[in-house]
């Protein structure tokens, strides 16, 4: 293809928006939008070898760059609205882009996220995204959790981790369960309205996206607490069950990352308002655990001390 930065820009990644509050896009040194609300901004980078697979197809490329990002802007209880994206390729394969813009615009779609700005370059292939959203009310942070809350994880988790075991191993996709963990890991789903009514009713939040275990330890020190969970609790998929002896179940739930679920504390008194949030929104809120006294994450299994190892995904 020989096509420069401009045309691919045009092509492939410039596409009309109706939000009135962009009051300049793509095609000049930077973009400009008006808010009255506060302003949520986040910036992940996927490189290929990394964060996923190399051969990977270029659909699942885009719309998994823009997911992760979501994720975290989900976390705050936020809106996404508005994204920057700068992108390395080696070659300007045109079927690539046009895949990959495919996929990116069809997420960006659903959650009605305008692309707004920039760049192109030739090199190792990575995407990274400046994500921007808005907030009409307290923001969840991770700071925010009390010792006594109670822990609450959405949807399943450890299924990410298994898919992608799956994917590199190049194991057979003949079955269901695994078709469902590679989708899994493909395909993340921000829990964007969720996030935003949960965070009427929670203290603090994290995405997990480095591992159950390491995200949470995170959150309780910003929180200046330690945290006590029960194995036995955990969301586990059927899928993730089936597939797996218990113990690597557990493990891929505790220590995996990529699954992309929430991880929030909520006070004792809102047991009963955040069980009816989980029916009406059809999302699965699962307690699996409480804040405590000190600075560590305790893990239990049956009220017992459980011993494992690994302690998530480390970027360095």
């Amino acid at each position: 293809m020989n096509y420069n930065e401009f045309e691919i820009i045009k092509k492939y990644f410039t596409k009309p928006s109706s939000d009135k509050n962009i009051l300049q896009g793509i095609g000049d040194d930077a973009a400009i939008i008006n808010s009255n609300e506060s302003i949520v901004i986040t910036t992940d980078t996927l490189i290929e070898g990394v964060h996923f697979p190399k051969d990977t197809p270029a659909e699942i490329v885009g719309s998994r760059s823009l997911a992760i990002n979501l994720s975290d802007i989900a976390s705050m209880g936020a809106i996404p609205k508005w994204c920057t994206m700068s992108i390395s390729f080696a070659e300007a394969n045109e079927q690539w882009i046009s895949n990959f813009s495919k996929g990116f615009f069809k997420l960006a779609d659903q959650y009605k996220v305008s692309l707004i700005g920039g760049d192109t370059n030739k090199g190792d292939m990575s995407i990274s995204i400046n994500l921007i959203g808005q907030i009409d009310r307290k923001p969840l942070l991770r700071s925010g959790g009390n010792i006594g809350d109670d822990l609450y994880i959405t949807g399943s988790i450890g299924d990410a981790s298994a898919g992608l075991d799956i994917i590199t191993k190049q194991a057979s996709l003949d079955n269901e369960a695994y078709n469902f963990l590679v989708n899994r890991f493909y395909y993340p789903s921000p829990r964007i309205m969720e996030c935003n009514e949960i965070s009427l009713f929670a203290n603090s939040a994290i995405d997990i996206s480095d591992g159950l275990v390491s995200d949470l330890s995170h959150l309780c020190n910003a929180s200046n607490c330690g945290a006590e969970i029960n194995i036995d609790l955990l969301p586990l998929s059927e899928a993730l069950s089936i597939s797996y002896p218990s113990k690597d179940a557990i493990d891929y739930a505790l220590n995996g990352g990529d699954d992309y679920e929430i991880c929030f504390s909520a006070p004792k008194s809102n047991r009963k308002i955040l069980d009816k949030l989980s029916k009406r929104l059809k999302t699965p809120f699962t307690r699996i655990g409480k804040l405590k006294k000190g600075d560590q994450v305790k893990i239990l299994y049956k009220n017992k001390p459980y011993i494992y190892s690994g302690n998530g995904y480390k970027h360095f």
